[in-house]
């Protein structure tokens, strides 16, 4: 459901198995045409090999506490998903010092990598959740906006793309 929810709103959205997330990344790079790259600095991303991957596709990695001119001349940004909405294919990225909230929001492409642990029944559950933390970024969708005229457009405040990749294997 939250998958759907993502691709109805206009993200891009897989599920993978273990061994996917490789040939994910090629997919990712090659129709982005990904240059430059600046990803959290978390466990679960390590425990992937984000970063090795990327690095070895060619994708120059700048890292998250770069400057914001620096993480917004990145063609992508990768995050974690903190808590995942299915109702409406809201994630919830919760923001730290190894969780950058410009590395969601400069990059004109952002993939986010949910787990099935992510998910939460409601926003209530979520709110109460975040009542300790207030340093949250909920992304639903590629950034729109619109003018007085009503004239939708994509990526002016934030990614012009979301990924959505849901490896199998990740609990």
């Amino acid at each position: 459901m939250l998958l759907d929810e993502i691709s109805k709103l206009g993200g891009r959205t897989r599920r993978l198995d273990a061994d996917g997330l490789k040939d994910a990344l090629v997919d990712l790079i090659q129709v982005e045409t990904i240059r430059k790259a600046t990803l959290w600095q978390t466990t679960e991303l390590q425990a992937l090999g984000v970063l090795e991957i990327l690095a070895g596709l060619g994708v120059e990695i700048v890292p998250s506490q770069a400057g914001k001119d620096a993480l917004a001349r990145c063609d992508l940004g990768v995050t974690g998903v903190e808590m995942a909405l299915p109702e409406t294919g809201t994630l919830v990225l919760r923001a730290s010092p190894e969780r950058s909230r410009a590395v969601s929001l400069l990059p004109r492409v952002h993939l986010a990598l949910v787990r099935p642990a992510n998910l939460r029944a409601d926003l209530e559950t979520v709110l109460r959740e975040m009542r300790t933390d207030p340093y949250f970024v909920f992304v639903t969708g590629p950034s729109r906006t619109a003018d007085i005229e009503l004239t939708v457009t994509i990526g002016v405040h934030g990614p012009q793309v979301l990924y959505s990749i849901t490896p199998r294997h990740l609990r």
